[in-house]
C-alpha cells in the first residue's frame, strides 16, 4: 500500500501506526527504504541500545559479527530517564479542550531481528496525565532539527484520522456493505471516501463562522456546543423562534453531534495539512 503510494505521487511525509507495526522490522526497513518518516508505536518489551554498539569478529564460518554488548526493554530505557526529562506537550484539540500529555524521549538504537539498527533512531515516551500515568512507548526515524512537538502533534494525526473514518461511517456509509470479494470491498471503501472528500471540499468552499445556520454538508440545522450546553431559546432578526433554536433549547443531542462531525472532519484535515500530511492521509492498516 504504501509502495503504491509513494508510486502515484500522493503527498505525505510521515507513516504513523501502532506497535504491531512498530515491532516488525520488515515493515520498518521497508518505510526507510521509501525515503518517509514514521512515528510509530513499540512495546515495552522492545530491545535497544543506549550507546552505539561495538561488534566483536565474525565467526570462523564468516557471516554477521556479534554485538558484544546486550540490549535492554524499552521500559528499562525509559525508567532510567529522570522526571525533569518529561515535557508537557499540547498535541491537538479535541472536543473537550486541548489535548495535553507529557514527553520525553532519548537517542537509542533499536534492536531488529537481534542486530542492531544502522542508524540511531529516537525513543519517544509520551505519559497521561491522569493519576493511572499510562506510557506509551514510540520509534521514530526524524532528524534532530525535528522538534519533539513536532513529533508528539504527529502521533496525534492517527487520533484524528480514526475519527474522520468514525464520521465516514456515519454519513458515507462507510462500514454499510454486504461484499466479500476484495475487490468489491475496494470499490465501496473508494466511494465511500471519495463522498466525504467531497463533503469536506463543500464544508472549506463554503465554511462561514457562526453561532448557529445550518451544516453545509448534511443540510441540518443546529447550534452551537454553548447554545446547548446553555439550553435556551433565542429570537432570531424577525423576533420568531427559528427552527435551529429550537433544536437548541430541546438539546438534541443527535443533531449537534451530526453537526460536530461535520465540523471534525475539516479541522482534522486541516490540521494534518499544518503538520506536513496529506489532508487525506490514512494510517498503516
Amino acid at each position: 500500500m504504501l509502495r503504491t503510494a509513494v508510486r502515484e505521487g500522493l503527498p505525505f511525509q510521515w507513516v504513523g501506526g501502532d506497535r504491531a507495526y512498530g515491532d516488525s522490522p520488515t515493515f520498518v526497513q521497508k518505510v526507510r527504504e521509501l525515503g518517509r518518516g514514521y512515528v510509530l508505536g513499540v512495546s515495552s518489551e522492545a530491545h535497544v541500545w543506549l550507546r552505539e554498539p561495538e561488534f566483536g569478529k565474525p565467526g570462523p564460518r564468516g557471516g554477521r559479527a556479534e554485538p558484544k554488548s546486550k540490549p535492554v526493554s524499552v521500559a528499562e530505557a525509559v525508567a532510567q530517564l529522570p522526571a525533569s526529562a518529561f515535557r508537557r506537550i499540547r498535541v491537538a484539540e479535541g472536543s473537550q479542550g486541548s489535548i495535553v500529555y507529557a514527553y520525553a524521549e532519548r537517542r537509542v538504537w533499536f534492536s531488529e531481528d537481534g542486530y542492531p539498527a544502522e542508524k540511531a533512531e529516537r525513543l519517544l515516551v509520551r505519559r497521561s496525565l491522569n493519576q493511572d500515568a499510562e506510557l506509551k512507548y514510540h520509534r521514530s526515524n526524524a532528524p534532530p532539527k525535528v522538534t519533539l512537538r513536532r513529533l508528539a502533534e504527529q502521533r496525534a494525526c492517527r487520533w484524528s484520522i480514526e475519527e474522520d473514518i468514525k464520521a465516514c461511517k456515519v454519513q458515507c456509509g462507510l462500514a454499510e456493505y454486504e461484499t466479500r470479494g476484495w475487490v468489491r470491498w475496494h470499490h465501496h471503501t473508494a466511494l465511500s471516501m471519495l463522498a466525504l472528500l467531497f463533503l469536506v471540499l463543500q464544508k472549506l468552499r463554503f465554511k462561514k463562522k457562526s453561532d448557529r445556520g445550518r451544516c453545509r454538508n448534511c443540510g441540518r440545522f443546529f447550534a452551537s456546543s454553548s447554545s446547548y450546553a446553555a439550553g435556551t431559546k433565542t429570537k432570531s432578526s424577525n423576533g420568531a423562534t427559528g427552527e435551529w433554536s429550537e433544536i437548541a433549547s430541546r438539546g438534541n443531542a443527535a443533531e449537534q453531534d451530526a453537526a460536530e462531525n461535520c465540523n471534525g472532519v475539516v479541522e482534522n484535515a486541516q490540521r494534518r495539512c499544518n503538520t506536513g500530511m496529506s489532508p487525506f492521509s490514512f494510517r498503516a492498516t
